[in-house]
């Protein structure tokens, strides 16, 4: 059954709540967004826009306190090839953003003490984008070097 349908924006990543929010990326907007099953009627809400801090939103994770964590990566500009890594500037950028949930994953409650936590959320963060960040890295050069032959863009061929 179709509950409802919109016009979703361009993303790269989503996580459920223990109470059943969607939360997902907007790469156009640099935002996420978090749409509610109870009031499956409404369009999805913006919880968190900014256009520096927030440019491809694409990994997802919880707090044992209720934060949903969200790692901003900036690939496009990775592909672009407008990142520096001399300093100076900030390529990635993570947020908090208290949600009064956790993962739908915890559902008998906070994890024991010392277990996982805000550490090992943000490991896991930091753990995706570097994942990313390889697998980027690893394209380009085989763009680069010829070794694959990659054309078009988006709604292009090859």
């Amino acid at each position: 059954e179709i509950v409802r349908t919109w016009p979703k924006p361009p993303s790269d990543g989503l996580a459920f709540s223990d109470n059943g929010k969607l939360y997902f990326g907007d790469l156009t907007a640099h935002s996420v967004h978090e749409w509610d099953p109870d009031y499956p009627s409404r369009t999805p809400r913006t919880v968190l826009q900014d256009s520096t801090t927030m440019q491809w939103p694409d990994t997802f994770a919880f707090t044992e306190k209720g934060d949903l964590v969200v790692a901003a990566n900036g690939l496009h500009r990775f592909f672009a090839n407008k990142m520096s890594f001399q300093g100076g500037t900030h390529n990635f950028f993570i947020h908090k953003l208290p949600i009064e949930g956790n993962s739908y994953f915890n559902l008998e409650g906070p994890p024991a003490q010392g277990h996982c936590g805000v550490a090992g959320t943000l490991h896991f963060v930091i753990l995706g984008i570097v994942i990313g960040l390889v697998l980027s890295a690893i394209a380009s050069r085989c763009v680069t070097s010829g070794a694959c032959k990659c054309e078009g863009g988006a709604g292009g061929s090859g």
